[in-house]
């Protein structure tokens, strides 16, 4: 759809202006924080925009979009604190609404209760809820649950206090948790134009009630009329948090024009306040809030009024201590040419704060996040509050200073995540650093909403419209991406290249964000290793995620040794007695390597046994299932990896080594470094893809090894085995044609390292590309 401002009605009086507390520029510092090697989150199923969440039992989880045609969400928990994940629900999708989906994902958790609220976009028609019992096992979900119909990217604030509180939603139910949910509902009638920000409560995860002011029953067609009459206008909305003590409901807002009657653009917080029973339209709505405020945040960046609308989401977080914060990135992705130059504030992430709740009427000035010659532009920023004044960020940078949507292969992009523990004070020390080796997108980051999918040259939104933090009980930050640097595509009408591969990153070293300390993690190392990567044993679980554990899909370790002319793929399952499948349906075994080169290129090696029978053996650059979108181009949206080129493999007792020509994953080179290799276990149908109608194939993920940093040298006591057939053999190493002298000291150092140390929218719904 074409994106617009959303207008809505006045529902109370607005907040008094903002009165600014007088900040200085963040410092930054580089010592001590530290991110780890990048994780595979699942090495076939595409999802632009991921969200994360952790669990207390230190499990991450995450979702994001597949997108329209496919109609389905996916949504993966990891077992082994992010070492490795598996789906949830169907390997084809469709866990939460077995019909719908595909739209906006969402996940939010209950740490008291120990429960996880999900959400799939039903094509913006409504969204399909849930809420899933961790100590069960068991989801309650429901289709179109949203009170009104139509219903663009919602958000979740939980209401559960951890210590006594004077919320009266919470003192009314009985101290129930209560969820919240802001959408933006495009016809409901309360908002005009028609459409607005619409509010819903729930108790249960299912049956949702409005929460918006002046709505009289709970019934559809009075949620349709009455829902979204809040404020004047807005550009954007963002997440929703709620006070535990007062029950206070805060969202983000971007506004580009008349969200008060002060100077625009600028960004602010919509407040939903909660009240008695005589005070709202419906008595017996306990969720429904007694007024709707609007609050400015900031109108100016360094004394200069804000020149441009913000970039998408603002972020909006709360801290233990209830300094509230939002978070934005300034630029106008929509109106602004791809050529033009952009002004010194633009394409920059800042963050501002507030200490005086409950209404939160004074604001420090704004403060820029990301620092150097190397996030010369920042785009799709999110931020996460800890402790008092602990804040963490993720954005993708670029060193090239133009606009995000300009088309220029020399721009290449990285993660970048930060944190500050003084995030509350005006000058904060804010500790920043780029993730990964290779660079996650090249190009252009299309920030136009639909409006990429038809312009000629089509631009690249594959990445959607955020990525996204959160913080592991210990206290470390954790980050997910999505990456399409793979560029891969199979179907020739591409327009635009590349699989978004969803991608987590974990904190290994630096400030608790939680708590007090240092958080020091080594299994995330970035360290270049030749050694093999190990696997917690008893993971190769069927049915997926919590069945039985199966022997032959329960990965063990996987290493790439380099031999004179190929890679030596090694891996190690805990029984390979027997090679079938548990599946009488996916009958194909898979044993597959992954991992990308220093330009983000993904390559591959596999093993599979068809119903049990002898392995065979397969290695090159995978391939794509391109469907169909809201484009005139098909999009790449599955990794292929049923194709490749014949090699040559054994099986000796409980390993396999495939031998792989060097010229058929990229000619590495001796002493390069291979990026986040992993094994994984699958299960396979041998039909083509993954299709919208008919039969079609989305392979089962069983098991994966964590992912390392593979080093192409031999280390000593660990010769090259030839593996029993095959091309290779043992002795020496790569080529070095290319690498020359440097390359070879490069790789002695980097092994010596690793030896002596043993051991880091324009937004619219869906991903459409």
């Amino acid at each position: 759809m074409r994106p617009r401002r959303i207008a809505l009605l006045v529902a109370a009086a607005a907040i008094s202006g903002t009165a600014a507390i007088t900040a200085g520029a963040a410092s930054s510092a580089q010592g001590g924080f530290a991110v780890g090697v990048p994780t595979v989150v699942d090495p076939v199923r595409g999802a632009g925009e991921p969200i994360i969440t952790l669990d207390k039992h230190g499990s991450p989880w995450i979702s994001g979009p597949s997108g329209t045609s496919t109609q389905t969400s996916w949504f993966w928990r990891s077992r082994d604190r992010g070492e490795s994940y598996q789906l949830y629900g169907p390997s084809g999708g469709h866990w939460v609404c077995p019909h719908t989906g595909g739209g906006d994902s969402l996940l939010a958790y209950d740490k008291l209760s120990d429960q996880m609220y999900v959400a799939d976009q039903e094509a913006l028609a409504s969204i399909a809820t849930g809420r899933y019992d961790l100590a069960t096992g068991n989801l309650s979900s429901a289709c179109l649950a949203t009170p009104a119909m139509t219903a663009d990217r919602p958000f979740f604030g939980i209401l559960h206090p951890a210590a006594p509180s004077t919320a009266p939603q919470w003192v009314e139910s009985g101290n129930k948790p209560l969820v919240y949910m802001s959408w933006a509902c495009q016809a409901c009638g309360g908002g005009g134009n028609p459409g607005g920000l619409a509010f819903a409560w729930t108790d249960n995860g299912t049956k949702w009630h409005p929460a918006d002011v002046g709505v009289p029953y709970d019934a559809l067609p009075f949620n349709q009329f009455y829902e979204g009459a809040n404020l004047p206008s807005f550009q954007w909305h963002g997440p929703t948090v709620v006070d535990q003590v007062t029950g206070y409901v805060y969202t983000g807002l971007s506004c580009s024009s008349s969200c008060d009657s002060g100077p625009d653009p600028e960004v602010g917080i919509a407040i939903g306040k909660p009240g008695a029973p005589a005070d709202r339209a419906n008595a017996t709505n306990i969720g429904q809030f007694v007024s709707m405020d609007y609050q400015t945040a900031a109108t100016k960046i360094n004394g200069a009024l804000i020149q441009k609308t913000g970039s998408l989401f603002p972020v909006i977080a709360m801290d233990s201590a209830r300094t509230l914060y939002i978070a934005w990135i300034v630029g106008d992705g929509l109106n602004d040419a791809p050529g033009d130059t952009p002004t010194s504030q633009e394409w920059h992430l800042y963050y501002t704060y507030s200490k005086n709740a409950p209404n939160y009427t004074t604001w420090a000035d704004p403060i820029k996040v990301d620092t150097g010659s190397v996030t010369k532009t920042s785009v799709l920023g999110w931020m996460v509050a800890g402790g008092p004044g602990k804040l963490g960020f993720i954005w993708l940078g670029t060193d090239k200073r133009e606009q995000p949507s300009k088309q220029n292969d020399a721009k290449k992009w990285w993660p970048y995540m930060a944190v500050t523990t003084n995030g509350d004070t005006p000058s904060p020390t804010i500790q920043q650093q780029r993730v990964g080796r290779a660079p996650m997108n090249i190009g252009d980051i299309c920030l136009q909403g639909t409006l990429c999918g038809v312009s000629v040259p089509a631009g690249n939104r594959n990445m959607a419209d955020f990525i996204s933090v959160d913080i592991a009980p210990d206290g470390s930050l954790v980050g997910t991406y999505a990456s399409d640097a793979n560029r891969i595509h199979t179907n020739p009408l591409d327009q635009v290249y590349g699989v978004p591969v969803t991608m987590s990153v974990h904190q290994v070293q630096g400030p608790k964000l939680l708590g007090s300390g240092s958080v020091n993690d080594s299994r995330f190392s970035t360290a270049p290793s030749t050694a093999a990567k190990s696997d917690d044993s008893g993971d190769g679980r069927y049915p997926i995620p919590d069945g039985s554990n199966v022997a032959q899909l329960d990965l063990s370790s996987v290493r790439l040794v380099p031999t004179s002319d190929s890679l030596d793929v090694h891996i190690k399952a805990a029984n390979l007695t027997s090679l079938g499948s548990p599946n009488s349906v996916q009958r194909n075994v898979w044993w597959l390597v992954t991992w990308s080169d220093a330009s983000g290129h993904m390559w591959f090696s596999r093993a599979q046994s068809s119903g049990g029978g002898a392995m065979d053996f397969h290695a090159g650059a995978p391939a794509s299932y391109d469907r169909p979108g809201l484009t005139y181009y098909p999009v790449p949206t599955l990794v292929d990896y049923s194709g490749g080129t014949a090699i040559t493999g054994s099986q000796n007792a409980n390993e396999i080594v495939m031998h792989v020509p060097a010229a058929f994953v990229g000619s590495p080179k001796k002493g390069a470094v291979l990026e986040s290799v992993t094994a994984w276990s699958a299960l396979d149908t041998g039909l083509p893809p993954f299709v919208t109608a008919g039969p079609g194939n989305v392979p089962s993920v069983v098991d994966g090894t964590p992912a390392y940093n593979a080093l192409l040298a031999t280390a000593p006591g660990n010769p090259p085995s030839s593996g029993g057939s095959g091309s290779g053999g043992g002795g020496g190493g790569l080529a070095t044609t290319g690498g020359g002298v440097l390359a070879g000291v490069v790789g002695s150092v980097l092994l010596t390292a690793a030896l002596t140390l043993a051991w880091l929218r324009r937004r619219r719904s869906v991903p459409l590309a």
